[in-house]
């Protein structure tokens, strides 16, 4: 496959992945919409860049990053993955991939799973950049825009330190698989459990 046909693939990619959130929008998610999504997009490709991938292993990821999260605007969040698995799919087949390729897509949608366990290079770095934001300045707005989503699917209203205790179990649990990651967001991520940690235990003032 030439270039140029690369290029094309990421260009449609990019433009299909767009229109479906745009078409499908869902106002409640705060945090898992087309900002998130384009943000797990940069942070995949920077992350693939310190890495040996070839631009066919780029292309996988690059579609996998775009639609790991469309399962989202169509169904329950507990069951958002195997959606979103279902919407690639379509999309993937349109382009004309080969099914092995659309397979491993799949398999890096599936890895961002709880219990994470990526099973190779690929499925670590979607892994790596859509938890990306943990361990930089970023954490404080997304973590709002997160309980804002929270609070948004949940019929029982979920206090703030109780969310703050149930983020703070979550990064307890969470890891970065890629070097790259666990070298430069290591201490970030630390820095911002602490910060939370912080909040969560300070008594309301009288």
């Amino acid at each position: 496959m030439d270039q140029i046909h690369y290029n094309r693939l990421f260009a449609k990619t990019q433009k299909s992945a767009i229109q479906f959130f745009t078409l499908h929008n869902k106002k409640q998610l705060a945090y898992h919409n087309l900002l998130h999504t384009q943000y797990v997009v940069n942070k995949t490709l920077e992350i693939a860049a310190h890495y040996m991938v070839t631009e066919e292993e780029l292309l996988i990821l690059y579609i996998a990053a775009w639609f790991h999260d469309t399962g989202y605007l169509l169904t329950d969040p507990k069951k958002h993955e195997s959606k979103s698995v279902e919407v690639m799919k379509s999309f993937a087949k349109e382009l004309g991939l080969h099914e092995n390729v659309i397979d491993h897509i799949a398999r890096c949608i599936m890895a961002t799973q709880y219990p994470r366990k990526p099973a190779d290079l690929l499925e670590e770095i979607i892994c790596d950049a859509d938890t990306f934001n943990i361990g930089t300045k970023d954490f404080s707005e997304t973590n709002k825009r997160m309980f804002r989503e929270v609070q948004g699917f949940r019929k029982d209203k979920l206090s703030k330190s109780n969310f703050d205790n149930e983020t703070i179990h979550f990064m307890d649990a969470h890891k970065y698989y890629t070097g790259y990651c666990s070298r430069f967001l290591k201490q970030g991520k630390n820095q911002n459990k602490k910060h939370l940690i912080t909040v969560a235990t300070q008594k309301p003032h009288q």
